[in-house]
Parts: structure tokens; sequence; C-alpha cells
């Protein structure tokens, strides 16, 4: 209460992201975040007004939230080496109103879980598979329990129950701490589980740093 009769600005926590270029789209740029700070993914009808007047004014021209990251698109013409510290600035101040993001159509918990399986599928664990002539292939999310299928040459691979304990779920995981369970399920029909892990308490979970700067 000192600090503010003062006049001294409150500490605002601040979001911790990093850049991640996009390949072949070198005007689209994903910030990754921490998982679960704006809670739905896709398109946004409306955005923190920092992060909105840049829309607005035409600097992006596209905003997409996924389960782990902002993609954030340049107009052509501007590049994010000599324009994207000032959107970088705008992004950081937007995630601390998460209140004000406005996704375009109202999903679910297991719309964010599936395009985050769909990420990891399409990512390095799904190339490390495909490598060994497999693929994993998604059946279906329900309530945090992701079912997926081994084919090609994992369909009856001992290692492809290690492969998805080990490598998929902790992927799927780390975009989705709320997670419940990995099931494999058999070509014929029958299902396995990975994984019993439950959705793990909070005070369990693991906490991300926080960076604080005053609000000018």
């Amino acid at each position: 209460m000192a600090a503010l009769r003062a006049g001294v600005p409150p500490l605002v926590p601040l979001v911790p992201l990093h850049a991640e270029p996009v390949d072949g789209d070198p005007l689209s740029m994903r910030w990754i975040v921490p998982p679960d700070v704006l809670g739905f993914v896709g398109a946004t009808t409306r955005l923190p007004r920092v992060l909105q007047s840049l829309l607005d004014d035409g600097t992006i021209d596209a905003v997409s939230v996924e389960p782990a990251a902002v993609r954030l698109r340049l107009r052509p013409g501007l590049t994010w080496r000599r324009d994207g510290a000032g959107v970088r600035t705008a992004l950081q101040a937007a995630l601390a109103e998460p209140e004000h993001w406005q996704p375009s159509y109202d999903g679910t918990p297991d719309d964010v879980l599936r395009m985050a399986v769909v990420e990891v599928i399409d990512g390095d664990v799904g190339d490390y598979v495909r490598s060994h002539g497999g693929q994993i292939e998604l059946v279906d999310v329900h309530d945090g329990d992701v079912r997926v299928r081994m084919n090609g040459a994992c369909t009856h691979c001992p290692a492809s129950r290690v492969t998805l304990g080990d490598r998929f779920e902790i992927a799927v995981r780390a975009r989705y701490p709320q997670l419940r369970s990995v099931t494999s399920a058999g070509s014929g029909g029958s299902s396995a589980s990975v994984t019993d892990a439950a959705v793990p308490p909070v005070g369990a979970r693991r906490r991300l740093p926080l960076v604080f700067s005053r609000r000018l």
C-alpha cells in the first residue's frame, strides 16, 4: 500500500516466452508459452488492446493459438528482425490479460488436447516413429484420455509401448499437463493402457519461473 501511495507501479508477472521460426514462412513466428496460459486453441475474434491494435493497423495480419504457443504473422514487407521487438512486447503484455482473449468459437479442453496430439504426431516424435517404418494414428480423445493406434512396422513391435510412454506421452503432456492417460488400440479392437497417470494435483505440478517487471 505504501508503494502504491508513493506512485510506484506494482510488479506485474510476465509470462515466459521465446520465438521459434516457422519453416517455409518467414513472416510467421511461433511464440512458445507455458501450456494453459490461454486455455483454448484456434483463431481469435478479439485480443487485449495492446495486441489488437497491431492487428487493426496491419502490423500483424494473423493470430492463432496453439496448445503451447501463439503463432503471429507479420504483414508482407515487415521482418521479424527489424519489426519483431515491438510485437514481442505487445504479445507479452497481452498474455498477462488472458481474460481479454476471445476465441472464434467455444471449444472444449479436449479440443486443446487433440491439437496437442496432432502436433506431436506431425512433429519430432512422429518423425522418429516414421523413420522406423511406423505410424501413430489418433483414434480418439475423450475427457483427457487419448487413444492411439500404432501402425506399420510398429504394429507388433514390443518397443512401441516404450515409444508411446517415453516419447509420445511426455511430448503431449508438455503441451497439455492435464493429460489423464494414453491408451494403445490394438488392430483387433483391443486396447492396452500405456499410462495410468491421473491429473496431478495443483501443488504437485512443475512451477514455471516468473519474470517480473514494473508496469509503465
